[in-house]
């Protein structure tokens, strides 16, 4: 898995509910190896909603992320 980094307030992934420190351990039902990993998965998703599975506080979570137009 990847390790979420600190979250804008203004971002999706707040909007979503991601907090820092959260173990993202799957894109679409895809195991995610490390950060590098994640951002690879999530860029060849070109703008299209994805979901990520998500340990949080010890509970496992699924969220679907819908990306942000004109974010790099």
């Amino acid at each position: 898995g990847a390790r979420a980094s600190p979250v804008r307030i203004d971002s999706p992934g707040a909007t979503a509910g991601r907090t820092a420190g959260a173990a993202i351990t799957a894109i679409d039902g895809v195991p995610v190896r490390g950060g590098l990993g994640l951002f690879n998965t999530v860029k060849e998703k070109n703008g299209a909603d994805f979901t990520l599975k998500i340990v949080r506080d010890r509970k496992t979570l699924t969220i679907t992320v819908t990306p942000k137009k004109g974010i790099e």
